[in-house]
Formats: structure tokens, C-alpha cells, sequence
């Protein structure tokens, strides 16, 4: 056996003989004996000082391997192998005497681990002050609670001295202060060498409390690792597995209810069922799921079930749902027409290769239609816009994959889309995938991932991001651990807290009001740094233009902001290359980043394409409808632009003007 090993398990095979009864209407039908496999070629190791959790469905195999490595049982076929004396809980009250007192099952059970009572005599005040009922000590154990039980069953098994410890969801039944306890002692016995192996369906505990984790299915190991990934994937798998999803749904779980409704209606594992869709929806807003009441709401409107359908909507309502307002609005409103002129407005908007308007439309339709067709419209819409480079709406096609919005619920393309805004910089998007992640709800659990976007959000200067990235960084999750860094993410979280008033005592230094140690420039670019604050930035790059010094720092955190289309960044980075602003003239450059502003709805981007293809390229008739479209958004300098170009001519045909 390896030194460095407490467990060695090889190919081991578990089976119980389980007797059933013949098929056939017989009232003598014969009994037969079969096989029922429990464990199926599980081989692992598990090293001195590992915190092993396991996880799994019930009847996956989990208690049956305990039981097997505490010998109760053997197995089949196979070998296990144990180096040091082994201690377990595998069921509550084992080895307890109901009609004794707790006192009394402390020397039961110690003679039962192998001690002496003398050896009970030196440990049983230690054992009882750990389990935390003194006061209930001397009472029968029938009088405890599932939790005393449980603690006083935990407290002399963590204080006998054995190099394996065995646990079965003994700490499910414990309250937090307890569990906090159990945690600090597993850290304890790890750090000793010592091992334990713990079941649990808590996976929050296993996540905390294990530094390696097993996930048995079926009797064999389908996931083996760090906890956080292994709890992400079984996680995953009772989310979206449709055996369980319909097991849990059966049992009252409204979420589950949810989730089976949806396959039935987008014939996701199962074949489309409008009846069923119908009925599971109904079970689930019943339950009170949010989403479910104002898509129940939605079939009963469409039934002419008015009265009802208000019923689900009023209830989604009071937990301040959007949708559910607004339908209750359509519903009561009685002049809803100048909704219908409005849609036909953004409709003819939309045409042709106006993706911005399409956008629009699409956003319209979602606030103010929820048939079917209109759905499907709308999505249509949507994905053409994002495919298009409209940042907002790749954000909102991916909300559409994910809740199944006139398309079939999608996990990937929604993962995509969202992506694909993030990476555009917009928080909105970012938000969800650093929820998503960390929650591990629609998706696994990804440290890495969150990481990754608690990092982004962080650089570009949102506050509350830089706490987590700062926690990140301690704990090592999803990076390396750092102290280094995590104590500067610390500071910059404070001084970000403190960002309004850094800015004006800046101003105030830079007036010469205030005498400091520290220059203006130098608290502008420590704001820079900090908050990625576009304004700071102005005003440090203007100083260091007009000062004929390096603007190379102050223009890479310009470059960063614009590629996360803030758009005042954009406007300015393009008028530098514009005009020769601070860097060499590159009208090329101006018009790609205008063109990019212009994507994102601004009209100052449109009039900078027109001044570009005016000035740069001599394209008039390009340039006059990218002014038109500018002024139709109310920018005035784009109007002045039309009128310069028709009075100065520049053998320019007017025509299109006098249009």
C-alpha cells in the first residue's frame, strides 16, 4: 500500500439479492431471487489528510461504499485497503440506546470505537462541551432532537483518536453554528494528516468543507476533482435532467414545475405537448413561480379567460415583475392605439439595413405583444441586430435563449450572445454571466469564468466588482491566490468608495485653492487608474497635450474604454484621429470608431461619419444622409453641416438638399 495513501480501493463490485415476484395476473405468482447491483468497479484513492465529500442521488451507491469501507459490509469482488483506525457515523443513532442518557451512550459508544472507561473518564467533559448540550445531557436520547442526536453522535467521533473518519449526512441535521464547528474541526484533522470522507446532499458543505470531491451515479464515479467543479456538474444535472426534473415536479417543486413545462412546450426531451405544457405551467404558478404565473396569465388571456388570467398577473405584479405590470396595464388600459401607430412607425424604421431601428422594433414588440408570432417576430428581429453588431440587442437575444423567448430555450447560444456583449463591454451582460457562474443555477458553477468577468467589470471602474475581485484573489478561486493583489483590489475598492470627493478636492488643487503634496494631474490619473473615470482622463490627458508630454497611459485607458463602447470615449478617440488631436491624423481610424459609436445610437457618431466622408473623402452624397440621419436625432451641429454644405457648394448638386 502507498505511504502516502489512508484508502486504497480497487475494482470493487457491491450486489444485494433482492426477491420479486413473477409477472402474470396469478394470485400464486412465484417469488425469484435477483441481482441488484449497487457498487459497479469503483477504484480510487484517497490520500492522508484528505476531506473527501461524495455526492449523488439517493440509491446512487453512496451510504453502500461507506458502509463498505467502515467494513460493516464487504464486497463482492474487489479489494479496500485502510491504513489507521477507522471511526463513522453512517446512520443517526447508531449505536445510541434510546432509554439512556446521553452520558450513558458517550461509554456505549466509546466501547464500541475500543476505549476503556477510564480512557471515556479523561475525554467526556471535551466530548460534551463540543456537542453543545450540557444541559440536555443527563436526559434519555429518545427526548433529543434529529440535531442533538446528531451532534452528540459527531462530538465523540471527533474525539477518539482515529486516523479515518466516516460520515453520512450526520451534518445536514445540524444548525450553522454547528456546521461552522465541523468545518474548523475537518480543517484541523486535514492539516493533521487525517482523513475523512463525508456524504452529504448539502453540496454547500462539500463545497466548504472537502478538498477533493467524488460523484457516484449508478454505483460508479462519473466526476472526480476539485468540489466546486464536481458540486457544478451534479448541480447542473439535477437542473436540467428530465427524469429528475419531472421527479422533483412531481413533488411540488414549482421551479422544476417551470422547467418541465418548458421542455414540453419547445420539445426538449420530450415530443411537444400543449396539454401538458398547459398543465405544468398551471401547477407551477399555482406554486406562486414568477414567470410561470404571466406566461399561465398569457394562455388564459388567449382563451378569453380574462378574469382569471388578471388573477396570475396581479400575483406576479406584487413581487414588482415588469411583465406582469405592464399586461395588467394592457389588459385595463382602454386607449392603447397610439401603441399600434408606434409599431407601425418603427416597423417602416426597421427596413433594410437599419439594424439599430430593428433593434428598436424588437424591444417594442417585447414591451407590448406577447403572442406567439409576435414573440418569434420579435426574436427574429433581435438576432438580426446582434448578428449586425448592435451590442444591446446580442444582451437581449441572449436573455431570449435563455428563457425560451420566441425560440426554444438554449443555454449555449444565450452563453454565446452574452458573451459577445460582455466582451462589447456591456455591464448589463457582464452582470449576468458573474451571477450565472457564481450561482451555478443555469449553468455550472465556473470560478475561472467569474473570475474572468468579476476581473473585467473591475478594470473598467465598476466599485462593487472590485470587492469580489479583491475576495477572488484571497481565496484563490478561480486564480491563483494572492495576497499582493488582493490587498490592492482592498484599496481600490476604498478609494473608488471615495471617488466623488477625490474629484472635486482634484478640481480644487488644480485651481489653486487647496496646496497639497499631490499635483492634480497626478490625482486625475490616480482616479484613472482606480475608476477608469472618462472625465479624470480629459482632463489628464488635455493637461499632458497642452504640455507637450507622454499621453501614451492616458490614451491606452482612452483605447480601453472605447473598445467597452463608452461612448464619450468613442466620440473622442475618433475626433483625435480626426483632427491629429495629440496622435498622428488617421481618418481611417476616425471613421471605424465613429461607425462603432454609431452602432451603439449615438448622433454625434453619424454626424463624425459625415464629417469624415466630407472632408476626407469628398463622398457627399454618404456624407449628407449620414448628416440627415444625425439631425433626424436632433444634433444641431449636423443641421449646421447640411446648411454650410448647401451654401458653400463645393460643385456639390444641392438637389438632394432641396429634397
Amino acid at each position: 500500500m502507498d505511504p502516502s495513501n489512508a484508502i486504497e480501493i480497487n475494482d470493487i463490485y457491491k450486489s444485494y439479492k433482492v426477491k420479486v415476484r413473477n409477472s402474470g395476473r396469478s394470485l400464486f405468482r412465484k417469488k425469484h431471487t435477483v441481482k441488484n447491483a449497487v457498487i459497479k468497479g469503483i477504484t480510487l484513492n484517497i490520500k492522508k489528510g484528505d476531506v473527501l465529500g461524495v455526492v449523488g442521488r439517493n440509491g446512487s451507491g453512496k451510504s453502500t461504499l461507506l458502509s463498505l469501507l467502515a467494513r460493516i459490509m464487504e464486497p463482492d469482488s474487489g479489494t479496500i485497503k485502510r491504513s489507521g483506525k477507522v471511526a463513522s457515523i453512517l446512520e443517526l443513532g447508531m449505536g445510541f440506546h434510546n432509554d439512556m442518557s446521553g452520558r450513558e451512550n458517550i461509554y456505549l459508544k466509546g466501547e464500541l470505537y475500543g476505549f476503556s472507561k477510564k480512557e471515556i473518564d479523561e475525554k467526556i467533559e471535551r466530548i460534551i462541551d463540543y456537542s453543545g448540550i450540557r444541559k440536555h445531557i443527563d436526559n434519555p436520547v429518545r427526548t433529543y432532537s434529529s440535531g442533538m442526536t446528531g451532534r452528540l453522535a459527531f462530538a465523540i467521533m471527533v474525539n477518539v483518536e482515529s486516523e479515518i473518519m466516516l460520515v453520512d449526512e450526520v451534518l445536514s441535521v445540524g444548525d450553522a453554528a454547528f456546521a461552522n464547528k465541523a468545518k474548523e474541526h475537518f480543517d484541523k484533522l486535514a492539516a493533521s494528516g487525517k482523513t475523512v470522507v463525508l456524504v452529504s446532499h448539502q453540496l454547500s458543505a462539500i463545497e466548504s468543507m472537502c478538498n477533493r470531491a467524488i460523484w457516484i451515479e449508478n454505483g460508479k464515479i462519473v466526476e472526480e476533482g476539485d468540489p466546486k467543479y464536481v458540486c457544478a456538474k451534479y448541480q447542473n444535472m439535477l437542473n436540467e435532467s428530465p427524469d429528475i426534473v419531472t421527479e422533483l415536479a412531481q413533488t411540488g417543486l414549482a421551479e422544476s414545475q417551470y422547467k418541465l413545462a418548458l421542455m414540453y412546450r419547445d420539445g426538449v426531451n420530450f415530443e411537444r405537448n400543449a396539454e401538458k405544457y398547459e398543465e405544468w405551467i398551471k401547477r407551477a404558478a399555482i406554486q406562486g413561480h414568477v414567470r410561470a404565473q404571466v406566461e399561465y396569465g398569457d394562455l388564459l388571456l388567449e382563451k378569453g379567460e380574462r378574469q382569471d388570467a388578471l388573477l396570475f398577473y396581479q400575483a406576479a405584479a406584487n413581487t414588482w415583475d415588469y411583465e406582469a405590470r405592464m399586461r395588467l396595464s394592457f389588459v385595463n388600459s382602454t386607449n392603447i392605439g397610439h401603441l399600434d401607430e408606434l409599431l407601425s412607425i418603427y416597423e417602416q424604421l426597421s427596413s433594410g439595413e437599419d439594424y439599430l431601428n430593428k433593434y428598436r422594433y424588437a424591444d417594442l414588440i417585447l414591451k407590448t405583444s406577447w403572442k406567439k408570432e409576435d414573440l418569434v417576430k420579435a426574436f427574429t428581429l433581435m438576432k438580426e441586430s446582434a448578428d449586425n453588431g448592435i451590442v444591446v440587442a446580442m444582451y437581449q437575444l441572449g436573455l431570449m435563449y435563455r428563457d425560451g423567448i420566441g425560440t426554444v430555450k438554449d443555454i449555449e447560444m444565450m452563453k454565446e450572445y452574452l458573451v459577445k456583449a460582455a466582451n462589447n463591454g456591456l455591464m448589463d451582460s457582464i452582470a449576468i454571466l458573474t451571477e450565472i457562474y457564481s450561482e451555478g443555477i443555469v449553468v455550472p458553477k465556473d470560478d475561472k469564468e467569474l473570475f474572468k468577468w468579476v476581473r473585467k467589470a473591475s478594470d473598467m471602474g465598476h466599485t462593487e466588482f472590485m470587492f469580489t475581485l479583491a475576495t477572488l484573489y484571497k481565496e484563490g478561486r478561480g486564480v491563483v491566490a494572492d495576497e499582493a493583489e488582493a490587498t490592492k483590489w482592498y484599496d481600490k475598492y476604498i478609494q473608488s468608495r471615495f471617488y466623488y470627493h477625490r474629484m472635486i478636492a482634484a478640481d480644487y488643487v488644480r485651481s489653486g485653492s487647496v496646496v497639497t503634496k499631490e499635483s492634480a494631474e497626478e490625482m486625475y490619473k490616480n482616479i484613472v487608474d482606480t475608476n477608469c473615470d472618462y472625465w479624470a482622463l480629459i482632463k489628464s490627458l488635455n493637461y499632458n497635450i497642452v504640455n507637450e508630454k507622454d499621453i501614451n497611459h492616458d490614451f491606452n485607458k482612452l483605447l480601453f474604454l472605447a473598445e467597452n463602447s463608452n461612448m464619450e470615449a468613442i466620440k473622442l478617440l475618433g475626433a483625435m484621429y480626426l483632427n491629429g488631436i495629440g496622435i498622428e491624423k488617421d481618418p481611417a481610424s476616425a471613421r471605424a470608431w465613429f461607425e462603432k459609436g454609431s452602432l451603439l445610437g449615438d448622433h454625434w457618431c453619424k454626424n463624425g461619419i459625415g464629417e469624415c466622408l466630407r472632408d476626407e473623402y469628398a463622398d457627399y452624397d454618404n456624407a449628407i444622409n449620414c448628416f440627415v440621419d444625425s439631425m433626424r436625432d436632433g444634433n444641431v451641429f449636423a443641421m449646421k453641416n447640411i446648411i454650410n454644405l448647401f451654401h458653400e457648394n463645393n460643385g456639390y448638386d444641392c438637389s438632394i438638399l432641396e429634397k
